[in-house]
């Protein structure tokens, strides 16, 4: 933020500066046309020429120090845009390393989870073969009952 305040502040100055050189070369011109009306020989003339020789003066001084608010807008806008592409750099590795661990989180969470699921069946599993053989008992037990009934009823 600091940078940016910065290069606004260098930009106001700049632009003020430049509009100060506008006007005072907007002068220069109206003296010059008003020269070219002026015949040599008038005391105005004299006066004119005074006149633009203090406006060049000054437009030369004001030049100067446009051309260093120049370079300090340029030295802002070169530490701003270090600062934003910095600030990119960073929010990139950033986004960069947060998939990462997304996709590693999601990685371990599916390991997990297909671990359970086959722990889980596995007990399952145990479970129905542990009641397989006392159902394959009372099955043939039952069996036999109902053939032992079956051969009652039919004496």
């Amino acid at each position: 933020m600091m940078w940016e305040q910065k290069l606004s502040e260098a930009q106001l100055q700049r632009r003020n500066k430049q509009m100060e050189i506008k006007s005072l070369q907007s002068r220069l011109k109206e003296i010059h046309a008003e020269l070219d009306r002026t015949s040599r020989g008038e005391d105005r003339y004299l006066h004119l020429l005074t006149e633009e020789h203090s406006l060049i003066k000054k437009e030369r001084g004001l030049l100067e120090e446009f051309e260093m608010l120049e370079a300090a807008e340029r030295e802002s806008f070169h530490q701003l845009s270090n600062r934003v592409r910095a600030s990119h750099e960073r929010e990139r590795e950033r986004v960069e390393k947060t998939k990462w661990w997304s996709v590693s989180a999601s990685l371990v969470g599916a390991i997990i989870g297909i671990v359970g699921a086959s722990i889980g069946n596995e007990l399952r599993m145990r479970r129905i073969r542990d009641m397989l053989p006392v159902g394959g008992a009372q099955m043939s037990e039952m069996a036999r009952i109902l053939g032992e009934q079956n051969a009652k009823v039919t004496l």
